[in-house]
């Protein structure tokens, strides 16, 4: 499957503006095309877009974003707000093709290189909660928890982060984003079901309240971004609230 760079365009408004660029670049590719497609979005007459919507897309298949000056800060400010944590973003002003060649090649390896990073702990809690939710380990009867021996075993968990399992649950169940219970003398885990709302929230948006976050940072070792690129929750998806 093709990996998709997402470049946001303005109107075409002159000979060799940005739009113009864009059209001669993409009738003579620089890149493998048989690895790489391109998503061209282009802004309206004030030089702003449909965050929301752009964002979604991108959403939908993680790849590397590339803006062309002009664009409207409120757009750039509400596209990096939803995604920043996810892909690699670049606004960029470009002149002739050598500049837009150079653009895209920059966008490319620093989605190839596993950009942007996410710390650690970070991303060992979002694969912990993804595989709960996926699997609808909500708590209430016994089919609604998962025990301690299945929860580095795939399925969604990268097994290489199993060693940093053990305090991020600690640290989850401190927030009462997990919940506990102990059958034949082993633990058992769920996300708690009367934080279901705040729970989607934190796994869409990458984000913790700031004493858990702070807790997950105290690790200091960062990760690829890719390593996550599969925790993906659907907006407004908050089933059986």
């Amino acid at each position: 499957m093709r990996k998709v760079l997402y470049l946001g365009c303005p109107i075409s408004r002159y000979d060799g503006d940005p739009a113009s660029l864009v059209d001669q670049w993409r009738a003579q590719p620089t890149w493998n095309a048989a690895a790489w497609q391109m998503h061209v979005t282009t802004y309206a007459g004030d030089s702003s877009l449909d965050a929301e919507s752009f964002a979604s897309r991108v959403l939908q298949s993680n790849g590397p974003v590339l803006l062309l000056k002009p664009v409207q800060h409120n757009a750039l400010t509400a596209i990096q707000k939803r995604i920043s944590l996810r892909v690699p973003i670049f606004v960029e002003e470009v002149g002739d093709l050598t500049q837009l060649s150079q653009a895209i090649g920059r966008a490319l390896t620093s989605f190839e290189n596993g950009e942007p990073t996410v710390p650690r702990d970070v991303a060992v809690a979002l694969m912990l909660m993804h595989k709960l939710d996926a699997n609808h380990m909500w708590a209430g009867n016994a089919k609604g928890y998962m025990w301690s021996d299945d929860l580095p075993k795939g399925r969604g968990f990268d097994e290489d982060h199993a060693g940093r399992l053990g305090l991020v649950i600690s640290i989850l169940l401190r927030a009462e984003i997990l919940t506990r219970k102990t059958s034949r003398s082993a633990s058992k885990y769920a996300l708690n079901p009367d934080r279901r709302k705040d729970i989607y929230t934190m796994m869409r948006n990458r984000r913790f309240p700031d004493a858990v976050h702070d807790s997950l940072m105290d690790n200091r070792e960062w990760i690829s971004a890719r390593a996550i690129d599969h925790c993906v929750v659907a907006e407004g998806h908050h089933p059986r609230e």
